[in-house]
């Protein structure tokens, strides 16, 4: 999925914004390479948390940053925030082309779908 970002990427990194479609909170929770994850802050209803993956400058691939140094992101697991394990979704990362990538956030049944619109 990391290979899509990677074909659009510029010079200020891949833009990333997850948009709450919900009427309660959501939390996501980024998956990095090696199994490391990193909470993001929770989402309130109608809002949106935007931030930007950064290019290696080696001709690698689109990585986040972390404590640890760049690391890959590998996947954005989303649920609300109140039932997270219940509810919790994958986010298709290949979707939505282009350097600015908007993922809104919706149930879909008992699951929380993040979509590119």
């Amino acid at each position: 999925m990391i290979y899509a970002l990677v074909a659009c990427r510029h010079d200020n990194g891949v833009r990333i914004a997850l948009s709450n479609a919900t009427n309660a909170d959501i939390r996501c929770v980024a998956v990095l390479a090696h199994f490391v994850t990193v909470d993001l802050p929770v989402i309130a209803a109608g809002d949106t948390h935007r931030f930007t993956l950064v290019d290696t400058g080696d001709g690698g691939l689109a990585f986040a940053r972390h404590d640890m140094g760049p690391m890959m992101l590998e996947n954005l697991l989303c649920g609300m925030h109140a039932d997270w394990s219940r509810s919790v979704g994958n986010t298709d990362l290949s979707a939505g082309g282009g350097h600015d990538r908007t993922f809104r956030c919706a149930t879909d049944g008992d699951r929380l779908d993040c979509r590119a619109p």
